[in-house]
């Protein structure tokens, strides 16, 4: 069992989108996947409806007991963490110029130049060690929800049916794709709509840093160009993952038996159903699905809606 717990481990790590190297070669997981009790639980109560869901209230006690992390791996392993674990630079902020400013050890905010330990005038050149820049990161949550399920309903009145079907998810944290780049923003590709809230003189009250320049604070320009991940990695760019959604909704009518046989047919039913119409959750503001903030190129759930009849005769 805790040979195929590994290898199922290490195939999911090899279908991440953007893979490029296995920093995990095996995982050993506690408690053991056998002795993981998870509820699966189906509650139908006398009036009709349906609820039922998997829920995991304790996510975190799934932990990886080792991992194999490279020496110069930049970012931190999840050994003693749940599987789906998020790191993350915690920010204090934005200064008096638009620049992201860091929470150091002592919870003061401090620059990009304190924090990373930049060397003045090394053009983005560092003197931390991989593991000091390991360190540098906060565990923000899992993107593993914890609870997970849906609803599903049949109402029926005379001749009419009403079906509807939710699903939901909650407690879980995803890291959503940088809307705009601070180092090389290009006005002819599509942006989303969060670098018009950025930071400018007239605009100070935001978390979203502004354009950087290499006339100005180069070593910051460079260290942001050099470093892509640092920027990526920032918590501005963890979002809650909780959400409903009304993946279906069918509402039916069944033609009056005698107006049916008049017509040579037994019966006939027409409906209209709407799928992934509706989302309701935490703020996904500028995105299209909660469920692909993580990937700017993902094809949101398609809406649609379908007329259907149904002729028996």
């Amino acid at each position: 069992m805790q040979i195929l717990a590994n290898l199922l481990l290490t195939l999911l790590l090899c279908c991440i989108p953007g893979f490029t190297y296995a920093q995990s070669l095996s995982l050993e997981l506690y408690p053991q996947p056998q002795q993981i009790v998870i509820s699966n639980q189906q509650y139908v109560p006398s009036h009709g409806y349906t609820l039922q869901g998997i829920s995991n209230p304790d996510a975190d006690a799934v932990k990886i007991l080792k991992e194999a992390l490279r020496e110069d791996a930049l970012e931190p392993g999840r050994e003693g963490y749940p599987v789906g674990a998020l790191f993350a630079l915690k920010t204090a902020g934005l200064d008096e110029e638009g620049y992201p400013m860091f929470e150091g050890k002592d919870g003061k905010a401090v620059s990009a130049m304190e924090f990373f330990k930049l060397q003045e005038w090394g053009f983005g050149a560092t003197d931390l060690t991989a593991r000091e820049r390991r360190e540098l990161y906060t565990y923000v949550g899992t993107a593993d929800c914890p609870y997970t399920g849906g609803f599903n309903n049949t109402f029926t009145y005379k001749a009419f049916e009403l079906g509807v079907n939710f699903s939901f998810d909650f407690g879980g944290k995803v890291r959503s794709q940088p809307t705009y780049s601070i180092v090389d923003f290009d006005k002819g590709r599509n942006t989303n709509r969060d670098i018009l809230n950025r930071w400018t003189p007239e605009n100070t009250e935001t978390i979203f840093p502004v354009l950087l320049s290499q006339n100005e604070r180069l070593d910051e320009y460079m260290w942001y160009s050099n470093q892509n991940e640092i920027y990526r990695n920032l918590d501005i760019w963890i979002r809650d993952l909780n959400y409903v959604r009304l993946q279906n909704i069918r509402l039916g009518y069944t033609l009056p038996t005698n107006f049916s046989r008049k017509l040579g047919m037994t019966s006939a039913t027409i409906a209209i159903e709407g799928r992934n119409l509706l989302v309701f959750g935490s703020s996904y503001k500028n995105y299209l699905d909660p469920e692909t903030m993580s990937n700017a190129y993902a094809t949101p759930a398609p809406k649609s809606v379908t007329l259907s009849l149904n002729l028996n005769f």
